[in-house]
Parts: structure tokens; sequence; C-alpha cells
């Protein structure tokens, strides 16, 4: 939708290790980068981190979205961008109360700052709220 608006967009996505891009990223009417990986695990997080804070000091983003869990860390930690947003489905709030994610969800503070969560339907939102009482009401938004 970015992209039909006139929006420069680039979306970085897995490469998903040996299996074969069903999709070919030139029909897409946007950028897209591969990265090595596959199913996310944690050990992975250090290098998403490491991959988003290269991205944002080499290029200038107005923009910076995470439209999934592994990636919700590395946006939060990584470099400048005007605006930084997540994206949350109600799995992913079930996902986040397992006792490592939560633990580390509440020492960095994920959801306490300037990060933007957008959700997939009004009850998620709640839901969402519900789980995080540190989120700001007004930074969370049902789409």
């Amino acid at each position: 939708a970015a992209a039909r608006l006139g929006l420069d967009v680039t979306v970085y996505a897995p490469d998903y290790r040996d299996l074969p891009n069903v999709v070919l990223a030139d029909k897409f009417p946007f950028k897209v980068v591969r990265f090595a990986g596959g199913r996310h695990t944690m050990k992975d997080l250090p290098g998403k981190v490491l991959l988003v804070r290269r991205e944002l000091q080499q290029h200038c983003y107005d923009w910076v979205h995470a439209a999934d869990w592994p990636f919700y860390i590395p946006v939060f930690l990584g470099g400048k961008a005007a605006q930084k947003s997540v994206m949350v489905h109600g799995s992913e709030v079930i996902e986040m109360l397992a006792p490592a994610k939560r633990l580390l969800v509440k020492m960095l503070g994920l959801f306490r700052r300037r990060l933007r969560v957008y959700t997939n339907s009004h009850f998620t939102r709640t839901l969402f709220l519900q789980h995080n009482p540190d989120a700001k009401p007004d930074r969370v938004v049902a789409e």
C-alpha cells in the first residue's frame, strides 16, 4: 500500500536458507533485500539487531516497521529513524507471554517508549494492552 502511494519502500525478508524463492522480487512494486535466515529462533536475535543497525546507519529511512515478532526488538534497538512501529497479531501477544520473552520486553521497556503499535483488530488491541500495561494506549492503534 505504501508503494502504491508513491513512497520508496524497502522490505527485508529472510531467504529461508535452502528453500527456493517462489515469488520473484522483481514482481513487487518495492525493493526486496534478502538476508540469510529461516524460521526465527532467539539465537538469531543478535544477528537481526546487527542487520537493522547496519541498515539504519547506511540508509536514511523516514519510517521503519517490523511486521512480526522477530524484528520488534531489532527495530527498537536499531539506529535512528523518524518513526518506528510494529504490527502485532493476537498470536504474538500470546507468544510474548513466554517467560523469557516477557522478561526481555519488560527489561527493554519495549512498548513504554516512542514505538507505535499497530494491531490487526480491536480485540488484539485490547488483548495487547491487557498484557502490556506499560504501553501507552494512544500509541496502540487497531488497523
